[in-house]
């Protein structure tokens, strides 16, 4: 019971230090909105949507606060990413739809199908879509590995927080972090010995 109780303790410290990591690097990459340089981009990453095809709260204050970021003229375009394969639930098709509804101009939305997890939105929008510098939108706990993922693939990338409210799933999002900050590492470390 000794030895279980030791390496319960070294995981979770182990994760708790991993957490921390991620949280660090990637809050330094964090703006206020007035901070924000011209970019090519504002990137806003998919989230869950209701049955009905609408953004929930928490993509919904990510595609405002890239709409604010768009009318202040910080960028051009708005890349909305995320999982596009579900017809009935696409994430990319709602997020855009919303924009339009809010006068973001078609022609100023880019729309990337493929972004099934943070990892490939930060990825594809510089190698698949050729963005060179970007402002990511999202909830600071996802943001901070957001730009975390972006510092290991020397992406010009800032991000700007969206908590505009509170979230009733906030504890378990929070929870789900900690093991999508792990595989974060891990596709970073992965990326960086395949491009060595």
């Amino acid at each position: 019971m000794f030895y279980v109780i030791i390496i319960f303790l070294v995981i979770t410290l182990g994760l708790v230090a991993l957490d921390r990591l991620v949280a660090t690097v990637g809050h330094r990459r964090i703006i206020e909105p007035f901070q924000a340089a011209e970019a090519d981009a504002i990137i806003v990453p998919g989230a869950k949507i209701n049955p009905d095809g609408s953004p929930t709260d928490m993509l919904k204050d990510r595609l405002d606060a890239a709409i604010a970021l768009y009318a202040s003229k910080r960028a051009p375009l708005i890349l909305v990413s995320g999982d596009g394969r579900d017809s009935a639930l696409n994430e990319t098709a709602s997020m855009a739809a919303y924009l339009k509804t809010a006068g973001i101009p078609a022609a100023a939305i880019v729309i990337d199908p493929e972004g099934y997890d943070t990892f490939q939105t930060v990825l594809r929008s510089k190698d698949a879509y050729a963005i060179r510098s970007s402002i990511i939108v999202t909830q600071t706990f996802h943001l901070e590995r957001a730009l975390f993922i972006a510092n290991a693939l020397d992406s010009d990338m800032m991000g700007v927080a969206s908590d505009f409210r509170d979230y009733a799933s906030m504890p378990l999002m929070r929870l789900r972090e900690v093991a999508a900050r792990v595989k974060a590492l891990y596709e970073c470390a992965v990326f960086g010995l395949s491009r060595s």
